[in-house]
């Protein structure tokens, strides 16, 4: 009996031995391998690697997590050869861990890759800002001109935003700087109708990753406009005022006086008397020559006529032919 049941045990193992190799075992999925690397600068955090099978094929479109225990974390997508890249906010000083994870999927086990960064303590340059104003000196409900530069050192800081205030009129604006690290812009100033002596425009700069904070100021003065001369409504009236010359009374009894007011006047009518007297003048001469030439001709023809009739040069003498004398 005992040794039935010892036959029919081994029977049984070697059943399910064979039963074991004649089933075909479904093959455990791969674990792919993730290398990962990591650099640092004023920026940020730049992570690189790649994602692979255990065979050193790329593994492309998956989906991994990338972070870093100083904070931030991203999600990239690996690149057809298994590559990825991924940029993260630069982290505080010291040492940080950066992982880059895969959560498995049918075809690959989950796996993860790491590094280690070190991020020294950040050392920024120094900023500085030049400001100017123009005009120095200008009227309420005008504009001024402000221009300046950003720089650190003798280099240029280009595409950085500046800041421009101004204490009269509480204006405010954002510029950027070009190439050159330059900067302009136009503030209005209010039309008030007290304004002070001066006013104040600050410009400044925040800093970032590479450059400190910075900042400048510039001054200009507020000219008060001048006050309007009213225009008049009526013609005045001219007031002769009394002079040193002398007064001449006319025939109602009223003084005329001589001043500065009447000097045209007087010259006018002297003028005008020196031309009558000449203009008479020449006219009685002119009248005068007539007469005579008109006697000159009346007596010449009077001659003329006594000759016709028979009076010659001999009129009033005798005529001694024609008239015989008694002896």
């Amino acid at each position: 009996m005992k040794r039935a049941f010892a036959l029919m045990a081994i029977m049984a193992v070697a059943v399910t031995v064979a039963f074991s190799f004649s089933v075909p075992q479904a093959s455990a999925a791969p674990t792919p391998v993730i290398s990962v690397s990591a650099q640092v600068d004023a920026n940020g955090l730049y992570v690189y690697g790649s994602m692979f099978d255990p065979s050193g094929a790329g593994i492309s479109s998956m989906a991994l997590n990338v972070s870093c225990t100083g904070g931030g974390s991203t999600t990239v997508v690996t690149a057809s050869d298994g590559s990825f890249a991924a940029v993260l906010p630069r982290p505080s000083h010291g040492s940080h861990t950066v992982r880059v994870t895969w959560n498995g999927d049918a075809n690959y086990n989950a796996t993860t890759g790491s590094t280690h960064v070190n991020v020294q303590k950040e050392t920024k340059s120094q900023s500085s800002l030049t400001v100017a104003i123009d005009p120095a000196q200008a009227l309420p409900g005008t504009a001024v001109f402000v221009k300046g530069k950003l720089s650190s050192g003798t280099r240029p800081i280009a595409s950085a935003i500046v800041n421009l205030t101004s204490d009269f009129g509480d204006f405010t604006t954002s510029v950027g700087t070009d190439g050159n690290g330059a900067f302009e812009a136009t503030i209005p100033l209010p039309a008030a109708t007290k304004p002070p002596g001066s006013f104040t425009v600050t410009a400044s700069f925040n800093g970032d990753n590479i450059y400190t904070a910075s900042s400048a100021k510039v001054s200009a003065s507020v000219i008060t406009p001048p006050t309007p001369t009213p225009t008049p409504t009526g013609t005045p009236t001219a007031t002769a005022t009394p002079t040193s010359k002398s007064s001449t009374a006319n025939p109602g009894g009223q003084p005329t006086l001589v001043g500065p007011e009447n000097e045209g006047t007087k010259a006018d009518t002297s003028r005008l008397l020196i031309v009558g007297i000449i203009f008479f003048g020449v006219a009685f001469v002119a009248v005068g020559a007539l007469l005579v030439l008109g006697i000159i001709s009346h007596t010449r023809n009077a001659l003329e006529d006594d000759e016709r009739r028979g009076f010659g040069t001999d009129f009033g003498k005798e005529d001694v032919t024609d008239t015989p004398r008694g002896r």
